[in-house]
């Protein structure tokens, strides 16, 4: 597959300079504007995450650079608009990765990871769903909650305020309908679903008993 994604006749692209122009793009406009969907997300989360699932398959050289450049591009479509933002980021993707020397064909392959992450989920190629799963491999772990309330606080300010119990059933919902694509995603996330979908369990009967 690394032979097809990269072919001989194509100069290696400039993965460090597109990676730079991702996160400069992400850290100067999304730094303030949102509270989940910015750098940190990006580079703290789903990029190490994606790195961390892919060595559990056997990817070549050229599959896993494009799964960093598909993992630091796929909320870039926020820093124009967060409705329907992988498809922008699809567009952002196909303007910009030529300047970095990126082929028509290693660039669809990028613009598959980024709409890998579009919900709900349906990745199509074994790449797509290590992307898929590294977007939300947050839901199984230790970070779950302080980013959870990072989420709340962005859709708070998007308009789509809720209160703590209509925001409970929604997440206990999602977690409950998620499911992971790769077996070292449901190795590691699906013991942390549980777990998590406990504790906002207890938290939504203290919740209700409070307003009762």
């Amino acid at each position: 597959m690394g032979s097809i994604l990269n072919s001989n006749t194509h100069p290696k692209p400039d993965h460090a300079g597109a990676l730079r122009y991702a996160a400069k793009r992400l850290s100067m406009i999304l730094a303030k504007q949102y509270a989940y969907h910015n750098s940190a997300h990006t580079f703290d989360q789903v990029l190490p995450a994606a790195l961390y699932l892919a060595g559990s398959q056997s990817l070549g050289e050229d599959e896993r650079d494009l799964l960093m450049i598909g993992a630091a591009f796929h909320d870039i479509g926020y820093t124009v608009n967060p409705q329907n933002h992988e498809e922008i980021g699809v567009g952002i993707a196909h303007e910009v990765l030529p300047g970095y020397g990126y082929s028509a064909e290693q660039i669809e392959t990028i613009a598959g990871l980024i709409l890998a992450t579009r919900l709900p989920q349906s990745p199509r190629t074994p790449l797509e769903k290590i992307m898929a799963d590294a977007d939300l491999l947050v839901l199984g772990q230790e970070a779950f909650f302080p980013t959870n309330g990072a989420l709340r606080v962005e859709l708070a300010q998007l308009g789509r305020d809720m209160n703590e119990i209509d925001w409970l059933l929604f997440q206990i919902n999602f977690l409950k309908q998620h499911h992971y694509f790769t077996k070292e995603a449901r190795k590691i996330g699906d013991p942390g679903k549980k777990k998590h979908i406990r504790e906002m369990t207890r938290r939504l009967i203290h919740a209700s008993l409070a307003n009762y």
